[in-house]
C-alpha cells in the first residue's frame, strides 16, 4: 500500500486479534510501529517477532492514561497515523438487567475513551496531507441486535463522533474514518462462545456465509492509514460480509 513504508502509526490496542492483525500488516509493509495496549505479556510476546514495534501500555478507559502513553509516544518521533482498535463487549444483556455501572464501564471505554484518544491523536499526527487516523467501531451501531443495548449504543457513539471529528480537522489535511466489522474471528469472540459457534452463526446469517478473519479487517484498516485512501475521509467501512445489507437470500 502507499505511504505505508518508512512511516510510524500508533496502534491502539494493538495485542488484540483485529489490533496484532494491523500492527503485523503495518510492520509487513515497512511501518514503524507502536503497540499500546493494557495486556503487557501479549504486547511482549507480538514484539518478539517484530523489529520494527515498540510498546507503550495504557488504559482507554482511564484518560490519564491516555495523556501519558501519547506523551511517551511522541517523545519516540513523528506520529503519521493512529488506529484506535481498544474496546471491549459485555456480552448480552437484557434491558431489566442494563445497571448505570456497565453502562458507564462500556462507555467509558468504547466511547469516552476513544473520544480522549482522538482528542490526542489530532495533536500528535504531524504530516498534514497525509495523516490518517481511523477507528475500529462495529456494525452493530447500525445494526443492533436485542439485548446489546449498552454495546451497540457505545458504538453508534464512536461513528457520530468520527465523522464530527473529521469534519472538524478536514481543513488541517487530518482524515479521520471508521471500520464497522460484523462477525469476525478474534481471540474476544471466541471466548464469548467458540469459533465453532461463530461460523454457524455466519452461516445462517452472513449473504457471504462466513465470519471475517482479523486479517480481512486489518488489511481495511490499513488501506485507510494508506495515501490509496487519501481522498476518503468522513466515512464508515463496513467489513460484515453484507449483514448490515440484509440476511442471506
Amino acid at each position: 500500500m502507499n505511504g505505508l513504508k518508512g512511516r510510524r502509526f500508533l496502534v491502539c490496542g494493538g495485542a488484540s486479534g483485529i489490533g496484532e492483525a494491523t500492527v503485523r500488516r503495518l510492520v509487513a509493509e515497512g511501518a514503524d510501529v507502536v503497540v499500546a495496549d493494557r495486556d503487557a505479556s501479549r504486547t511482549a510476546a507480538i514484539l518478539a517477532e517484530l523489529p520494527r514495534a515498540e510498546a507503550v501500555e495504557y488504559d482507554q478507559g482511564d484518560p490519564d492514561s491516555v495523556a501519558a502513553m501519547f506523551e511517551t509516544v511522541a517523545s519516540g518521533g513523528r506520529l503519521d497515523g493512529v488506529a484506535v482498535v481498544a474496546g471491549i463487549h459485555p456480552g448480552q444483556i437484557p434491558l431489566a438487567d442494563v445497571t448505570p455501572a456497565t453502562l458507564a464501564r462500556v462507555h467509558g471505554v468504547n466511547a469516552f475513551g476513544v473520544l480522549a484518544v482522538l482528542q490526542h491523536a489530532v495533536a500528535a499526527v504531524t504530516d498534514a496531507g497525509h495523516a490518517s487516523i481511523v477507528v475500529v467501531g462495529s456494525v452493530a451501531g447500525i445494526r443492533p441486535v436485542a439485548r446489546d443495548a449498552v454495546y451497540a449504543s457505545s458504538k453508534a457513539s464512536v461513528q457520530a463522533m468520527t465523522r464530527a471529528v473529521a469534519l472538524e480537522y478536514a481543513g488541517r489535511g487530518i482524515r479521520v474514518n471508521s471500520v464497522l466489522p460484523g462477525s469476525a474471528i478474534t481471540p474476544l469472540a471466541i471466548s464469548q462462545g467458540s469459533l465453532e459457534a461463530i461460523h454457524r452463526g455466519a452461516a445462517a446469517s452472513i449473504p457471504l456465509g462466513k465470519p471475517a478473519t482479523a486479517d480481512e479487517v486489518a488489511s481495511t484498516v490499513c488501506f485507510l492509514l494508506s495515501d490509496d485512501a487519501s481522498h476518503v475521509t468522513a466515512t464508515d467501512l463496513i467489513v460484515d460480509g453484507g449483514l448490515a445489507a440484509g440476511g442471506p437470500s
